[in-house]
């Protein structure tokens, strides 16, 4: 689920009036607080995520992290500051271990660090059940490309004006999925993704991604391989940028990739079933989902599960305080029309090219809808 935060900000105006004889001042509110130059700042977190079940040490980097009181995260995690080696000494920098639990939720959450000062920005931070591969640093050329082994995610950064480059060994008919965090991680990177024969150097067709459907310029495929053999992957930002900003988070295996989930919304308090639409939904049965009853809480991540145990990337489901439907066909006709409970929502979808969704409900005279 998304943690909330909210803050609230006192506008004051101050107006004086000035009189050829007199000067009168009318006293108003203060004006906003200027931001806490002691509070800390949080550079990217490295790494930028953790896989379920797991303990990671986090070196947080950034301006005035010493005398740290906490961490905030918006996942079940132990939080553990270490206070050997003079760490929550030195401003630039912070060491900080999450015990994550085996049944935390998949999804992006926030990190922020408090001290005894303030509190720091928000940095996202995934959860996955991938195991986590560190970037190699000297795999900017295809013959010194890192070797991985599926299912994994790799953690990298682009370098400015270079590519990356990863080696996988396949099967013949073994399909796996391509997805890249990077925008959506809060990174500057437009990234892309382009599969080539590891020997031929040939780009295979059908093999890339740019700007996939509804992941915010982030890229993303399912590949079944007709030959065994070893093939690459190249990943960089479309203009060749880099830097520490330029992160990502390269997923890999055999696993669904959804798009949206259907409902698109779930009703507070309420079990739902919900389904997946994406290009390999093939096995991924619907989840139980009750949404919490929490008014503060506007949307949870549900996460598709492949037949295989594989679990893709979650989408974001949002939670409504109204009645949720899904549409029923035929309803292409008005005679077939569904019929609306108001207030209430329903998400519709357009299965075929030229598909019409009628939708009837009982209106009362006067009554402004």
């Amino acid at each position: 689920m998304y943690p909330n935060l909210s803050r609230r900000f006192i506008l004051g105006v101050a107006s004086a009036v000035l009189l050829t004889w007199a000067v009168s001042v009318r006293a108003q509110a203060p004006g906003p607080t200027p931001p806490n130059p002691a509070a800390p700042t949080l550079k990217p977190v490295a790494p930028h995520g953790v896989q379920r079940g797991t303990t990671i040490d986090l070196t947080l980097t950034g301006t005035n992290l010493t005398e740290p009181t906490g961490l905030w995260t918006g996942f079940p995690a132990k939080v553990v500051i270490p206070t050997d080696n003079n760490n929550g000494k030195d401003a630039a920098k912070l060491l900080v271990r999450l015990e994550v639990p085996k049944d935390a939720p998949m999804g992006l959450y926030g990190l922020r660090l408090a001290t005894t000062r303030g509190l720091s920005n928000l940095r996202l931070f995934c959860v996955d059940d991938l195991p986590q591969v560190m970037q190699a640093e000297n795999n900017r050329a295809r013959p010194t490309a890192q070797l991985v082994k599926p299912p994994c995610v790799v953690i990298g950064k682009t370098a400015n004006e270079s590519n990356d480059y990863y080696k996988i060994t396949v099967a013949a008919r073994q399909r796996l999925s391509f997805e890249v965090l990077g925008h959506r991680l809060g990174s500057p990177i437009d990234p892309q993704l382009t599969l080539f024969d590891a020997h031929t150097g040939r780009e295979l067709k059908g093999g890339h991604s740019n700007d996939a459907p509804g992941l915010q310029t982030d890229p993303r495929l399912t590949y079944t391989f007709k030959d065994a053999g070893e093939y690459l992957i190249e990943i960089r930002d479309v203009s060749y940028k880099g830097g520490d900003d330029y992160f990502y988070r390269l997923r890999i295996g055999d696993f669904p990739c959804a798009t949206t989930p259907l409902p698109l919304a779930v009703k507070r308090g309420v079990k739902t079933a919900v389904r997946f639409a994406g290009p390999t939904m093939d096995g991924v049965s619907p989840v139980e989902v009750t949404a919490p009853a929490d008014p503060a809480v506007q949307a949870v991540w549900v996460t598709p599960r492949g037949a295989n145990g594989l679990n893709g990337w979650p989408v974001s489901v949002a939670v409504s305080d109204l009645d949720e439907a899904m549409e029923q066909e035929p309803n292409n006709e008005p005679a077939k029309a569904n019929r609306l409970a108001v207030p209430g929502a329903i998400t519709g979808r357009f299965e075929q090219k030229g598909d019409l969704d009628y939708y009837v409900f009982a209106a009362k005279k006067g009554t402004r809808y």
